[in-house]
């Protein structure tokens, strides 16, 4: 099968066109995603301070239960622990996305190279076609017409 510089041109075009719409669409979805995330974030913090804010009045206002503290304590670093855990899942995610658009970027990269091998490789070579007419023997030629008798004379009276 073989394709013409058009038809490869075409296909290239549309070959980028849907990597350059599935690279749009993956930066629109990840800054969704990172919108997403620093609203959560921010609403982590904002829980944070104000757990925090509510630790630090409940010890001044209750100076000798130190189980209660205790128990807060063991709150946040739960708290802290899930953030831990939310942040590995985010890197995870991210090194996910990363990997797959390295390999589209990996693949864009080599369609190049290899539309090339595929145009590099020896094309089979065709014998010529020999085509051998049979031999005419050569006609005899045609025997000469006999001459012209010559005319014959008149005899003048003079």
């Amino acid at each position: 099968m073989t394709i013409n510089r058009e038809e490869l041109d075409a296909k290239l075009a549309l070959n980028k066109a849907e990597i350059l719409a599935v690279s749009a669409e993956m930066r629109r979805e990840m800054a969704e995603w990172r919108e997403q995330q620093n609203t959560q974030m921010a609403q982590l913090n904002t829980a944070i301070s104000t757990l925090s804010a509510k630790i630090d009045g409940k010890i001044d206002s209750v100076d000798g239960v130190v189980k209660s503290f205790d128990g807060k304590v063991e709150g946040i670093q739960g708290q802290i622990t899930g953030m831990n855990t939310a942040i590995a899942g985010i890197q995870s995610g991210i090194s996910t996305r990363m990997a797959i658009f390295g390999v589209i970027i990996a693949v864009v990269v080599a369609i190049p190279g290899l539309i090339s091998a595929l145009k590099d490789a020896p094309q089979p070579s065709q014998q010529p076609v020999l085509i051998q007419l049979p031999t005419q023997q050569p006609a005899p030629a045609p025997a000469p017409a006999p001459a012209p008798a010559p005319a014959p004379q008149q005899n003048k009276p003079n």
